[in-house]
């Protein structure tokens, strides 16, 4: 059997619609930032050109040099958005400047965000800024124009390419895929909740593709900031921007199914934006994005009630966080449990059982205790969200997390009697409530049992590479049960 690769390629962007910026000049602190032979800085007074939005907006931003293979008109650019709808529901100007930095990367170069003020429901803090441009006119005139100390903005990009919105074309990278990877440093202000009674954990990220299997999708983040993100979209976004109110979903509860390559064989264009909208952190502070990739992970996996998952690294504590959405919306019966495992090689349905599971942590916000099987509940069953902090479980591994290590996660959701049964597991002492699952067999016309029982018993994997190294690319033959290198689990 050849071995079937999965592209996590960090040399070569081979899959990746906007590589990962590594070709990029550095941008120096009062300088603009700059092109290399296929990424062209462009906004209103450089590189101008009035089919990309840089321009007519005059926002920074970059377009690639190379059209596409079967068009060569076509281009992938991506931009600052500059939302004006002046609103807490659909968001408000974020003011800030972009550049590439070379010292802060998960690999080699990443693309920066600087946020300098903005808009919000208060007032308006600092100068209006679009561009780096901008930023150096206000320091030439001896005029500071950041808002420091105001929690004000919500930092909103853009990648897509230059085809009509009327007949898009989809992105070429993309295709035959079914996981988009990339990775998003957030600022330590960003917060997932209040928690407490009521009290879901709240998103902090939304991305919103768009693709010829329903227009506009979103997919909901949980992570806090204060470490690199890896967010790993699959092909079960979470809603639909023509979907307003729940009759309209396919599935019962407000719920969507996977839509595997399909989803992204027809994807022309992304967004990404930090919430709340109001503010996210006081400024001055930056955001990141790195390692942009879209890949088929050919490993059978749940990618009904677990999508979307989130780690995060926080390297001066060594300890993570996990975020992933349950399937069901507005169903206050939908409880969910997982158990989350590690290794420091790739994961399988078949090796599963010999990885080490990780230890999570206390936050009272969303009543977790600390405990060594990684197994969490879903906090509040009527939302989507599922969230948990934890670390290695050991003392040994946590020492193995150096620049440029891949570690590998994979998790299960284990809230049904024998896996996939149609009775929920109850009394477990994991998480808050007495049930740990959802009740498929009295309240089936709430659920979609024939969507999730197929994939209940099958694992939902993600790896984090340590920022600041240069790890290898995976290959490993499909379904091949290779044994997780684990140490003693304490």
């Amino acid at each position: 059997m050849s071995p079937a690769v999965i592209l996590f390629v960090p040399a070569a962007c081979l899959s990746a619609v906007f590589c990962n910026f590594d070709d990029l000049p550095a941008t120096v602190t009062n300088e603009l930032p700059g092109s290399s032979t296929t990424w062209l800085y462009t906004t209103a007074d450089v590189n101008p050109d009035n089919n990309y939005y840089m321009t007519i907006y005059d926002a920074d931003g970059w377009r690639s040099t190379v059209g596409y293979p079967d068009n060569a008109g076509i281009h992938n650019f991506f931009y600052i958005y500059f939302n004006t709808y002046m609103s807490d529901h659909m968001g408000w100007p974020t003011y800030g400047y972009m550049g590439i930095d070379a010292d802060s990367a998960v690999v080699g170069k990443c693309l920066r965000y600087d946020v300098t003020g903005g808009i919000n429901s208060t007032g308006v803090y600092g100068s209006t800024i679009t561009t780096k441009q901008d930023y150096l006119n206000y320091l030439s005139q001896g005029h500071d124009p950041v808002a420091d100390g105001a929690l004000v903005g919500s930092p909103y990009v853009y990648f897509c390419n230059n085809s009509s919105s009327y007949s898009p074309i989809p992105f070429p990278e993309a295709s035959q895929a079914n996981r988009l990877s990339v990775y998003i440093y957030a600022p330590p202000g960003l917060n997932n909740g209040v928690g407490g009674w009521g009290n879901p954990v709240t998103t902090t990220m939304n991305f919103g593709p768009f693709n010829g299997v329903g227009g506009h999708w979103y997919h909901n983040i949980y992570s806090r900031g204060g470490g690199w993100i890896h967010v790993l979209l699959d092909s079960h976004p979470q809603h639909n921007n023509a979907f307003h109110n729940a009759s309209l979903y396919p599935y019962p509860s407000a719920s969507i199914r996977d839509m595997g390559v399909d989803y992204y064989n027809t994807m022309s264009a992304l967004y990404v934006v930090f919430m709340p909208y109001g503010g996210i952190d006081t400024v001055p502070y930056t955001v990141m994005y790195d390692e942009m990739e879209f890949y088929n992970d050919p490993e059978p996996q749940n990618n009904e009630t677990i999508a979307s998952p989130t780690v995060m690294y926080v390297p001066a504590s060594k300890t993570f966080e996990i975020g992933l959405n349950d399937k069901y919306k507005g169903n206050s019966r939908s409880y969910s449990t997982y158990e989350l495992r590690y290794s420091f090689s790739p994961i399988t349905n078949a090796n599963w059982a010999e990885a080490a599971p990780v230890r999570i942590l206390a936050d009272a916000r969303f009543d977790i205790d600390e405990r060594a099987d990684g197994k969490f509940a879903k906090w509040w069953p009527y939302y989507q969200s599922v969230w948990a902090p934890f670390t290695l479980a050991s003392d040994e591994d946590k020492a193995r997390l150096l620049p440029g290590t891949r570690i590998y996660f994979a998790v299960r959701d284990i809230s049904q009697v024998d896996g996939d049964g149609s009775t929920p597991v109850t009394d477990t002492g994991v998480g808050h409530w007495a049930t740990g699952g959802r009740d498929y067999a009295n309240y089936g016309d709430t659920f979609d049992y024939a969507g999730d029982q197929p994939v209940l018993k099958l694992i939902k994997r993600i790896d984090y590479i340590v920022p600041g190294g240069h790890p290898s690319p995976v290959t490993y033959e499909t379904g091949y049960p290779v044994p997780p290198e684990n140490l003693e689990v304490k």
